[in-house]
């Protein structure tokens, strides 16, 4: 799915218990992030939790997908330039995978693509790779119409 598609998804009430963000281009990336985080996180002191995926400790990540909300609806939990190798997608984490919990919601922000995620049927790949000069030019407009500019 394009980013497009992930607002509207969003605004009809749906939600995925696993994101991946996968492109170069960081505005829609962390576009998507905030557009998640305002529709499911009403309290991030205590439901939000950000690793970095270079050198992670997957226990750690584990036991951040396995803790409860506290006076929210969901629990956040994401991941930045993460790419699990096959002996990472073992244990918790592929259980976690497999069937994800309800309260949880887990997102992989990453620049390439990682086709071992993409492999189980939770993850919904939202593709924020650089868009053409249609969808620019109409991002232009509309927020230069949000300005008050012309």
């Amino acid at each position: 799915m394009k980013f497009t598609q992930l607002k509207n998804s969003l605004n009809d009430g749906e939600c995925s218990s696993v994101y991946l963000l996968e492109g170069e281009d960081d505005y829609f990336k962390n576009k998507s992030l905030k557009l998640i985080k305002n529709k499911f996180l009403s309290e991030p002191t205590f439901n939000y939790a950000e690793f970095d995926g270079s050198g992670l400790d997957v226990s750690a990540l584990t036991a951040s997908l396995s803790a409860f909300p506290l006076m929210s609806e969901k629990r956040i939990t994401v991941v930045k330039n993460f790419y699990p190798t096959k002996d990472v997608l073992k244990g918790d984490f592929k259980s976690f995978l497999e069937k994800p919990p309800s309260d949880e919601i887990l997102i992989i922000s990453n620049d390439k693509v990682s086709e071992t995620l993409k492999k189980f049927t939770s993850v919904t790949v939202v593709d924020c790779g650089k868009e053409d000069a249609s969808v620019l030019s109409r991002w232009v407009i509309g927020e230069c119409g949000k300005n008050s500019v012309k």
